[in-house]
């Protein structure tokens, strides 16, 4: 689903994302890296002079497996969206460019056309925590018990002594 920048009104143009919507959901189910069971998006699109803003709220839930155990499980992702996009500079793409800590917020789009399949993906992928494991924010579990629940640990030798190597044995 593309957006032409031309067809964006001065007042902007707001732009929802149904659970139905067959691009939006293979585009969450790529950055989600999993069954997208849930999706949505309220967006407002405005331009600002040859800047693009897109910002609004977004849900949605996909069925994984977690990272340490396998076990399966469902990531619940929701918040606020703010992204904001300029065009692709062609002659910028040919020579080498050190990114300044200012462009890290921005985005790109060829400049005739929003392709608001990535601003899914960016947004739902920004969201993602970096390890997805049982009992971690926003995850419920799908099937018996979390299956990665650490052992309870044993008291382990007793390091209050003054002599820290008192515990350590060489091998026979």
């Amino acid at each position: 689903m593309r957006i032409k920048i031309d067809d964006i009104p001065e007042e902007g143009l707001e732009f929802e994302i149904e659970p139905d919507d067959a691009w939006a959901i293979a585009a969450a189910a790529a950055a989600l890296e999993g069954d997208v069971v849930d999706l949505g998006f309220e967006l407002q699109i405005e331009r600002i002079a040859e800047l693009v803003r897109v910002h609004g709220h977004f849900h949605g839930a996909v069925d994984r497996t977690c990272d340490r155990c396998g076990g399966e499980l469902r990531l619940q992702v929701q918040g606020p969206v703010e992204l904001l996009f300029e065009p692709h500079r062609h002659e910028a793409l040919h020579e080498e460019h050190i990114t300044d800590p200012s462009e890290l917020d921005i985005g790109f789009f060829d400049g005739v056309a929003l392709d608001m399949a990535e601003v899914v993906s960016e947004q739902l992928a920004l969201a993602l925590p970096p390890r997805l494991v049982c009992g971690g924010p926003g995850v419920t579990q799908r099937g018996g018990s979390w299956t990665c629940e650490l052992p309870a640990q044993d008291a382990g030798p007793d390091l209050s002594t003054h002599k820290p190597f008192a515990n350590l044995r060489l091998p026979e």
